[in-house]
């Protein structure tokens, strides 16, 4: 599509043909179209909306909800954004690195991979839109929400926990909205299998919030609908580069800009706690080809999520366009490296617009509904 839409541009330019808003083809603005955020499906959850509601809003009191934390194995430092001493529990939760402020991201730390109860090794993912992907962190290793919740809950480094102790969370804390949203159940005559229930019912309440956390619409798609003021003349001439001379959109394309598949873009493995090696999907497929291929992410909010790539290796979105410019780094990073990372021959002036095209694409905040701690 991208080679149609350049070509259309070359002819356009030579034929002299009128411009949309002086600039895009009629081909080049069709393609900007197929970005908008409304082409999106609304998110629905099976069951009654006032179910549902009330799922999602006991996901929440769940997701901001440090108690079922295990113990803190690397301590705040003072500079390292931690959150407690070695040894105390009940510290962390899933706000701690998907921060509300930042679109659910860990902004805490510049060039950093995310600190929970210890150093991970890649920086977490934003929360917002993620239930429209297809498969969810960087290497994909889950087709369903609320099977994440199983890598949060007792990765180490995360909240360093256990099922049981998120279940005993929910029967000490929560039994009744529980009761009230599933079969009943009884404290005292719990067997195995009523616990693994409840864990999965827990995860889905979970994932059934998430699913909450949608963007609102962008100056982008603002002007996408006819708003010409919406955004700034250097973002429409970063859009241009975008669809065209800078290849963004053989990645970044539809209304989430991801294109939900998994690439080698060629970023050194770098950072204090990411390993030498990472080798991304192929962790989950054991396929060769997939060595050192990670999701594309969504460009959404790009401008609030800071920092960028796996293991947050750029700090700012100017850095990320020049790592783009130059085709990527010479080394350091596992697998073959995407045919399409090449040298740009973008000048400063069109690395600037392409900056200001990304801050475009910041929409309107989750609804406060969804972004507020709940009373305990």
């Amino acid at each position: 599509m991208r080679a149609l839409v350049v070509l259309s541009a070359i002819a356009a330019a030579c034929s002299g043909e009128q411009r949309i808003d002086d600039l895009f083809t009629e081909q080049e603005w069709a393609y900007l179209e197929t970005f908008r955020l409304d082409q999106l499906d609304p998110i629905r959850c099976t069951g009654d909306t006032r179910r549902c509601d009330e799922l999602a809003r006991f996901g929440q009191r769940l997701f901001f909800d440090p108690s079922y934390a295990g113990p803190i194995t690397v301590a705040n430092d003072g500079a390292n954004g931690g959150f407690g001493a070695i040894g105390e529990t009940g510290k962390v939760s899933c706000d701690s690195c998907h921060d509300p402020a930042h679109y659910f991201a860990d902004h805490r730390l510049a060039n950093a991979q995310s600190l929970g109860t210890a150093w991970t090794k890649r920086n977490v993912p934003g929360l917002v839109d993620l239930a429209y992907r297809e498969s969810f962190i960087w290497s994909g290793k889950y087709d369903r929400l609320e099977d994440v919740l199983d890598l949060a809950l007792t990765s180490p480094a995360a909240l360093n926990s256990t099922h049981d102790r998120f279940v005993d969370v929910i029967l000490e804390r929560y039994l009744a909205t529980y009761n009230a949203l599933f079969v009943p159940v009884s404290p005292v005559m719990v067997s195995a299998e009523i616990r693994k229930q409840i864990y999965l019912n827990g995860a889905l309440a979970i994932a059934t919030y998430e699913s909450r956390l949608v963007s609102g619409p962008a100056p982008f798609d603002r002007y996408l609908a006819g708003d010409k003021h919406a955004i700034e003349r250097a973002a429409k001439r970063g859009a241009q580069l975008f669809i065209g001379k800078a290849l963004c959109s053989e990645c970044h394309d539809g209304p989430l800009f991801a294109d939900d598949r998994f690439h080698v873009t060629g970023v050194e493995q770098r950072g204090d706690h990411a390993p030498a090696i990472d080798r991304g999907r192929f962790d989950v497929t054991g396929d060769p080809i997939d060595e050192g291929r990670f999701r594309t992410p969504t460009l959404r909010h790009i401008a609030e999520t800071a920092p960028y790539m796996h293991a947050g290796q750029h700090d700012s979105l100017g850095e990320v366009i020049e790592f783009y410019r130059w085709g990527g780094d010479a080394g350091g990073f596992t697998g073959r490296k995407d045919p399409r990372i090449v040298p740009l021959e973008l000048t400063d002036d069109q690395v600037g617009d392409l900056v200001a095209f990304l801050r475009s694409l910041t929409g309107a905040p989750v609804d406060p509904t969804w972004t507020t701690k709940p009373r305990m």
